[in-house]
């Protein structure tokens, strides 16, 4: 089976590393971004698979998402961390009940 190419854009370096490690591990490469505009050159000239972009509806996100999906590339959106000083209009607050002493509650998608 051949390995798979995938672009991480993490702009505020919360998750990029952690995503190249588990990417390598299973055999993949990952190549990791902070910014739009070489993540796109990229995308241009290489082959990828698909692209993970943390989820935003900021003008520089959506025009992203739009130049790679017109290039025939996979978008996944990744959830945003959700921090009472994040700026952002979206976020996730998530919990995990198979754990022990987490709180039940379900995925909530939140607007600010």
């Amino acid at each position: 089976m051949a390995s798979k190419s995938f672009v991480v854009v993490d702009r505020t370096r919360s998750c990029g590393l952690e995503l190249r490690d588990i990417v390598v591990k299973s055999g993949d490469t990952a190549h990791i971004f902070s910014r739009f505009s070489p993540a796109l050159e990229m995308i241009e000239r290489k082959h990828i698979d698909a692209v993970l972009v943390e989820f935003d509806t900021d003008k520089q996100t959506t025009a992203f998402c739009t130049a790679v999906q017109a290039l025939g590339v996979p978008v996944i959106f990744l959830s945003a961390p959700f921090h009472p000083f994040d700026i952002r209009e979206f976020g996730f607050v998530a919990s995990f009940p198979d754990l022990p002493h987490a709180p039940k509650l379900p995925v909530q998608y939140v607007r600010r």
